[in-house]
């Protein structure tokens, strides 16, 4: 048999040094890109996310947005959190709500369940998309949908 020797707890107090700068830009102070490459990466982007609908695909990845894109991968993230003050999941995230709320606001819901169209919009999970409406909208998808009803 093995039997553990109890030892008493040490407190043990640890200080951590923060930096000094907490700006999002500092993470990107090497990079070669200018603000105007940067701005025109983040028109291209914005461009090709939208001209294909890439948002709409419930396994996209940064790799694959990078590879779809053309546009390195750092640089890639540089634009994303200087240029559009988002990470990528936000990024992606933001235009399938979009997408959802746009197809609530044609009708869509009378015809297809709250879920397909969740689904239909690029979520991959009925907890990844309620998680996501509630956290970007304050509200759930259910009473969206009867705010849109109630409008109209």
């Amino acid at each position: 048999t093995y039997r553990g020797v109890k030892q008493k707890i040490i407190p043990v107090s640890i200080e951590l040094e923060l930096s000094q700068t907490s700006n999002a830009d500092s993470e990107y102070m090497k990079t070669n890109l200018t603000t105007d490459t940067r701005k025109e990466f983040a028109r291209k982007l914005e461009d090709t996310v939208i001209r294909d609908s890439l948002y709409l695909l419930p396994k996209l990845s940064m790799e694959d947005l990078q590879n779809r894109v053309g546009i390195p991968k750092h640089n890639l993230s540089e634009v994303l959190n200087n240029e559009l003050h988002m990470n990528f999941y936000e990024y992606i995230n933001r235009l399938r709500i979009q997408s959802f709320q746009d197809r609530i606001r044609k009708g869509e819901h009378k015809q297809f369940t709250i879920l397909s169209i969740a689904l239909d919009s690029g979520f991959s999970s009925k907890a990844s998309f309620n998680r996501t409406f509630k956290t970007f909208t304050g509200s759930t998808p259910s009473e969206f949908v009867r705010s849109v009803d109630s409008a109209n």
